[in-house]
C-alpha cells in the first residue's frame, strides 16, 4: 500500500482534531498540529513499508477515547535522520482523543521511539542491572 494510501485511512482520525498533540521529533514548528501528524506517519510509512497495526485495547469514558496499538515492521527507509538499517522493530503507542460533536476536536499521542532507536542500533539498549550493552 502506497503511503498516500495509508496516510489517508489515518485522516478521519488524524484530520479532524483542530489540536494535536505530539512530541516534536525533528520536526520543527509542525510539532502539535495535523500536518505534524501527517508529516510523521508519512515519514514512518516510508521507514517501515512492511508496517503493521494492532489495536491491543480501546477505551471510552465521557468525552475521552483512548487506544493502546503495536507498530511493527522492518526498517528499510530513512527516519528522522537514520539510514536504513533492515532490522525489524516494534513499537507501542496510546493515543488519546477528546470528542466534541460527534467528532474528534483533541488528539493526544505517546510514542515509544526511544525503544524503536534501541532496536535500530541508534541507541545502546539497557543490558542487566541497567548497564549499556549494544544489541
Amino acid at each position: 500500500m502506497a503511503v498516500e494510501d495509508r496516510l489517508a485511512v489515518l485522516d478521519p482520525l488524524g484530520q479532524a482534531p483542530r489540536r494535536h498533540r505530539l512530541p516534536p521529533f525533528g520536526l520543527g514548528q509542525l510539532a502539535g498540529g495535523r500536518e505534524a501528524n501527517r508529516a510523521f506517519w508519512a515519514a514512518f510509512f516510508t521507514a517501515f513499508p512492511d508496517l503493521t497495526a494492532t489495536l491491543d485495547d480501546l477505551v471510552m469514558a465521557g468525552d475521552r477515547v483512548a487506544g493502546r496499538f503495536t507498530y511493527r515492521g522492518t526498517h528499510r527507509g530513512p527516519l528522522l535522520g537514520i539510514p536504513p538499517t533492515g532490522r525489524p522493530a516494534e513499537m507501542r503507542s496510546i493515543d488519546i482523543w477528546r470528542v466534541a460533536g460527534r467528532e474528534f476536536a483533541e488528539h493526544w499521542d505517546e510514542l515509544n521511539l526511544l525503544e524503536v532507536f534501541q532496536q535500530l542500533g541508534v541507541i545502546p539498549a539497557p543490558g542487566p542491572g541497567g548497564q549499556e550493552h549494544q544489541s
